[in-house]
Parts: C-alpha cells; structure tokens; sequence
C-alpha cells in the first residue's frame, strides 16, 4: 500500500507542475471533471485487464489508450469546450497513464501476485 501511495503522491507532484506548465485552467469544474475522467478511465483499465487475466494485455490497453482519449477529444471539439493543442494532449496522456500505473500497483496488491 506504501507503493500506491508513493505512486498517487508523486503523480501529484508531477500533475501541479505539468499544468504550471502547460498554463491550463484546471480548477474549473469542467477541468476539475475532465482530470478526473481521465485519471480513473486510466486507473479502471489495467485492473480490469488484470483481474480478467485477458490475453495480450499491452495490446489491449494501448487501445483503450487511444480510444479514451481520442474520444474525449472529438467530444470537446464537438461541444466547443476548448481548443486542442499537443501539450493539452500531452497533459491527458500523462493522466491517463499515471492512473494506469496507480489501477495496476492496486490491483497487483489486492487482486493477486500472478499474472
């Protein structure tokens, strides 16, 4: 469990300076929904691949990957939310992954050490 915390905690760290970074509005409640969905679409995935033990995983995830945030992406340039740029895209990315490796250091705790 120290692992997961360490993991969340550096993901924050991380997370402020990115979006000092990138100069996004993250503390609106669009931005605040956004970084949310993003973070746990990332952190349901790999524990889902791991608890069902699915062939291929990497393959697997790496297209939820893509579609997640391809998907969110066309869904706000519908919407006219905000303008897309490669840093925001960049600044997704990271969410997703930082969720991806907090779901599997949880999960390789809880649900079991075997692969």
């Amino acid at each position: 469990m120290r692992l997961f915390w360490f993991v969340l905690c550096t993901g924050l760290f991380i997370y402020y300076f990115a979006d000092r970074a990138v100069k996004l509005d993250s503390f609106t409640v669009e931005a605040i929904m956004n970084n949310f969905y993003h973070f746990f679409a990332g952190f349901i995935t790999p524990m889902a691949l791991y608890y069902l033990k699915i062939d291929q995983k990497f393959r697997w995830f790496v297209a939820l990957f893509i579609s997640i945030l391809l998907w969110d992406e066309i869904y706000d340039l519908l919407r006219g939310v905000k303008d897309t740029t490669l840093l925001t895209i960049f600044f997704n990315s990271y969410l997703i992954i930082w969720g991806s490796i907090s779901g599997l250091v949880l999960s390789k705790k809880y649900v079991g050490t075997d692969g």
